[in-house]
């Protein structure tokens, strides 16, 4: 103690705390000693000193002895953790730096796919509002959630590589543009893999058309097969595509959206999904935005 505060260990033998160690004659503003013989528990704090510059974790402990007066007797026990705060905040300052070098490319992919398709650009950022709602409602931790912002808003990147002739052609597209399109997953896998994103961002891409039932693409993977993050993705991206007009048909509205995935939830959609995405819509009062500020989360 008489270390950590610069004190003459004979200085504090027999003295008021206070007094002894800071130099007041009555107890100091949050006085751990005071709180733990008024809560007769435990007080564990860190604080820094600004007298000596330092971290300090405090922990004042009640005991059951007793002074030679009948006083009660309390431990106290003070750790010095200033490099341990110092590793933390350089920690931060990595991950921080981290996130916003994601936001970076993320937002680099966006302006790319905006730039030769509007269309698609517009549903990314509807799917990443969308899969971001779906999964705080499901109760997932907050770095999770932003997975599915950050993969929601490159979920089609692959349909940079589909000739925009079909992406915005009106009418029925033949079987064969169908495949070409039906490629997408697959491109945006490969476009995306060799990013070092801090969650599998390219692989939650590449599931995002799979269906419970294995009636999906590109692998024709089934329930347990497919990561949770992708039956998000892929509910909120069958919200947002009947929510939203396209060149080849008017858009049948969010309703009639929510009653197609609620038909076929158990089948084709994961039902807690379903549920979670009903939920925001009809007691949530979520409504998709035209734009997502990601720098809002950064």
């Amino acid at each position: 103690m008489a270390s950590h505060f610069g004190i003459d260990p004979q200085g504090l033998v027999g003295k008021y705390c206070p007094k002894a160690i800071h130099d007041s004659d009555v107890p100091i503003l949050h006085c751990p000693l005071e709180e733990c013989v008024q809560r007769d528990a435990a007080v564990e704090t860190e604080y820094y000193d600004d007298k000596h510059g330092r971290w300090l974790r405090s922990g004042m402990y009640p005991s059951a002895q007793r002074a030679r007066n009948g006083g009660r007797v309390y431990v106290h026990l003070v750790q010095d953790v200033t490099d341990r705060k110092a590793a933390e905040e350089s920690l931060r300052v990595t991950v921080e730096r981290l996130r916003h070098l994601v936001n970076a490319v993320t937002s680099t992919v966006g302006m790319i796919v905006e730039a030769r398709d509007s269309y698609t650009a517009q549903h990314q950022v509807h799917v990443s509002q969308l899969s971001y709602a779906i999964a705080k409602e499901l109760g997932w931790d907050e770095q999770r959630c932003e997975s599915l912002l950050m993969a929601g808003l490159v979920h089609d990147m692959g349909k940079s590589t589909v000739p925009i002739e079909i992406l915005c052609r009106p009418g029925r597209l033949g079987d064969i543009e169908m495949s070409m399109i039906r490629t997408h997953p697959v491109k945006g896998y490969r476009l995306l893999e060799s990013i070092d994103f801090p969650w599998p961002i390219a692989q939650m891409v590449l599931e995002h058309h799979e269906r419970l039932d294995g009636s999906g693409y590109p692998q024709g993977l089934t329930a347990t097969q497919t990561m949770m993050e992708a039956k998000i993705l892929a509910v909120a991206d069958v919200v947002s595509a009947m929510s939203s007009h396209r060149p080849y048909r008017p858009a049948p509205g969010v309703e009639r959206a929510l009653d197609e995935i609620h038909r076929h939830q158990g089948l084709l959609y994961d039902p807690r999904v379903v549920g979670a995405c009903i939920k925001v819509f009809t007691e949530g009062g979520f409504r998709f935005a035209d734009e997502l500020a990601v720098t809002e989360w950064v």
